[in-house]
């Protein structure tokens, strides 16, 4: 067996933070959307974000149990934060070595790096889906921690744009008028919507006979059956998440939707260094993985650690329409 040990000894936290890294991300909705465009690696566990106040921006709660602090600034909020730890072990055991052991020593290598592989696929499918968890909360304004404990929540001021009693286009213009008002520029967006909002919206565009001149229509995009109208794209979400009470409560409710930008500089993830030995002459890296020995001989453990965090720095460029019956 001390072959096999020896080739576990070559996998150094370069050579496995490097695999787990390149390992292809499992497609996330929001996350993979509007969260990898901008990343920001910090070398301290504690960050400072600025977060744009806007003209219709309030901070609504702030957890006591939270480790952060709230600074308001005028124009904006700064959010000292210490940054989430996600850590994951799987253990190598010896009895697993032996099995490997059993190969021919050509395959031995390969083997152990398969193994290895295996195990750091599992775990960035699950930082993959904290990622996504935290991804939407952050852009509703809700940063939540592992137990849906919202730690702070941005609201928005303003009155949701009304659907009901507009035409598309009116309503489409309110929504022009106040991205412009909040980002200065033109620039193009979508929704995503709960299905009474959509249900209601396509009944306007049949009474529009939207359908007809083929500018409303049914499309599948990223893998969801969406309305496109002048244009513009509608994805249904119905996402949950639970409240400190163990209540299942909707992202968006049913007759909801909210307009998301494209193209702004709204959206990071932030990540820092992880909190290992080997990581500390290592560049912070999103994911780390490292590959220790047990102790009394017992084999070997792969650990992966991610620390981030994904904001929503302007979360009044998040625009709320609602249909009210």
């Amino acid at each position: 067996m001390n072959e096999i040990m020896e080739l576990m000894k070559k996998w150094t936290a370069v050579d496995t933070t490097m695999s787990l890294n390149q390992i292809k991300d499992t497609e996330t909705f929001i996350y993979s959307r509007y969260f990898t465009a901008k990343m920001k690696g910090h070398k301290s566990n504690k960050i400072e974000i600025p977060i744009k106040r806007g003209t219709g921006c309030i901070l609504e709660s702030v957890s006591p149990e939270g480790e952060h602090l709230v600074n308001d600034r005028g124009d904006q909020y700064l959010l000292d934060l210490k940054l989430p730890r996600f850590p994951l072990v799987n253990p190598i055991t010896a009895s697993v070595i032996n099995d490997i052991k059993s190969y021919d020593t050509p395959d031995q290598k390969e083997e152990v790096g398969r193994l290895i592989g295996e195990i750091q696929a599992e775990h960035k499918r699950s930082f993959l889906t904290t990622l996504e968890y935290m991804a939407a909360g952050a852009l509703f304004g809700k940063v939540m921690d592992g137990k849906g404990k919202i730690l702070f929540e941005f609201k928005g001021i303003s009155e949701a744009i009304e659907l009901k009693g507009k035409d598309t286009v009116s309503f489409l213009r309110s929504i022009d008028k106040q991205l412009v008002e909040e980002l200065g520029k033109n620039t193009s967006y979508e929704f995503l919507v709960g299905n009474v909002f959509l249900d209601k919206l396509w009944d306007l565009c049949v009474a529009e006979k939207l359908d007809e001149k083929k500018t409303a229509l049914w499309i599948t995009k990223e893998n969801k059956r969406c309305l496109e109208v002048h244009g513009v794209i509608f994805f249904p979400y119905i996402a949950t998440y639970k409240n400190t009470d163990d209540e299942e409560k909707k992202f968006i409710e049913d007759n909801e939707a909210v307009c998301i930008p494209l193209g702004v500089d709204a959206f990071t993830t932030h990540y820092g260094r992880a909190d290992h030995v080997k990581a500390v002459t290592q560049a912070p890296k999103q994911f780390f993985s490292a590959l220790d020995e047990q102790e009394r001989g017992k084999g070997y453990e792969v650990l992966s650690e991610m620390k981030s965090i994904p904001i929503c720095e302007r979360p009044t460029a998040i625009i709320k329409a609602k249909y009210t019956e």
